[in-house]
């Protein structure tokens, strides 16, 4: 029984298309949910860490590193999890809302002998993990070209003077607007009007 595996496969049914059908973000609460004190004492023995990091370990994955931990985890890199705790430069802010890390970030945090190919797929893999929250915020944001909404349906509903305007659906969790949790907001051609429908 490996429950490092198991971890990996219960990351990957996390895994929830967007209404693009071609990309993946993996819900933040789902997530939160999964990674316990419990699993990860179960968990970080088969990512070969020593025995004294154990506690500080799991204590760092649950305040901090979830977010990282899962990407290692489906991307076979679990055990690096320490070369990220040793990377927080004793700051108090976790080290997940650092996301996302350039290749040249992650690159410095991996040994010289990890291939290009293994930074490079998780270069690709933590945009899934770093899914923005709609509020109530009215100052455009600029998103990274990869960032991956959380719009699980859309329908055309018309068009106006900017282009076409949609109807969206947005995973629940990620939509909230003075405290409430509504399931969706427009769309007006590529910019979100953040408003409750």
């Amino acid at each position: 029984m490996s429950y490092l595996n198991d971890l990996r496969v219960a990351i990957e049914e996390l895994r929830t298309p967007n209404c693009e059908g071609d990309k993946y973000f993996i819900p933040q609460e789902p997530l939160h949910s999964l990674m316990t004190p419990g699993l990860l004492k179960n968990v970080l023995p088969e990512c070969r860490i020593a025995l004294q990091h154990m506690p500080e370990a799991v204590t760092e994955v649950l305040s901090s590193l979830r977010k990282i931990f899962a990407l290692l985890v489906i991307s076979g890199e679990a055990e690096m999890i320490i070369n990220f705790m040793t990377q927080d430069q004793l700051q108090v802010s976790p080290m997940d809302q650092k996301l996302p890390f350039s290749l040249e970030q992650f690159a410095k945090i991996f040994p010289s002998k990890t291939a290009n190919y293994k930074i490079r797929s998780l270069f690709d893999k933590q945009w899934e993990f770093i899914t923005p929250v709609f509020s109530g915020k009215v100052v455009a944001r600029a998103l990274a070209d990869k960032i991956i909404l959380p719009i699980v349906e859309e329908k055309e509903i018309g068009d106006g003077g900017f282009g076409t305007i949609y109807e969206i659906k947005v995973y629940e969790g990620y939509c909230s607007f003075d405290g409430t949790q509504p399931d969706a907001v427009r769309s007006y051609g590529r910019q979100f009007c953040v408003g409750v429908c």
